[in-house]
């Protein structure tokens, strides 16, 4: 009974309210696709460079971890925006000794899984204290000795950049509506 008398509204509105609305509602559809497409793709963007700054980093680590020994200190590859421990880095030998670390890395466990997460391939996990992060792990031999290297990034700035891209697409999806409305 409800949904006919819901049903029944359009009906006794005028026929140009009636074109109005429904080119307003197909615009916003068509809108929140384009939304849904561009947040995708920015996201995948996003990560994507996450990914190409893990690699780097990692890459980066293998002259610090073989010429400091015991431990290594990978401060030197900080940047300095990173502050608040946004990079995470380790370097372990094959029994599990760790070899080097940034400041923010160290007593952390990163490989929450363990030798699991060692894949090669990025992918997200959570770490206590600093929350979700995006970490590569893989093993690598340097000069006939074998080492796992794990390089981590808080996901934390990336989140809330694509957070920020939901809001201004919801709004001009809104916007494009009204608009479309009104025209």
């Amino acid at each position: 009974n409800a949904f006919r008398r819901l049903r029944a509204v359009p009906q006794r509105l005028p026929v140009r309210w009636r074109l109005a609305l429904g080119v307003a509602v197909v615009a916003v559809l068509v809108f929140a696709l384009v939304d849904v497409a561009v947040y995708r793709r920015t996201e995948g963007h996003l990560v994507q460079s996450l990914d190409d700054s893990l690699r780097e980093e990692a890459g980066e680590m293998v002259p610090l971890v073989t010429a400091g020994r015991p431990v290594a200190d990978l401060a030197p590859l900080l940047h300095d925006d990173d502050t608040a421990g946004v990079l995470l880095l380790q370097a372990f030998d094959r029994e599990g000794r760790l070899l080097g670390a940034t400041p923010a890395a160290r007593g952390r466990e990163l490989l929450v899984d363990g030798r699991e997460d060692v894949t090669g391939e990025p992918g997200f996990v959570v770490v206590e204290g600093i929350g979700r992060v995006r970490l590569l792990a893989f093993d690598a031999t340097i000069d006939g000795e074998g080492y796992t290297l794990v390089s981590a990034v808080s996901f934390a700035r990336t989140a809330d950049t694509l957070a920020s891209v939901r809001r201004r697409l919801l709004a001009w999806t809104l916007f494009g509506g009204l608009v479309t409305a009104a025209l």
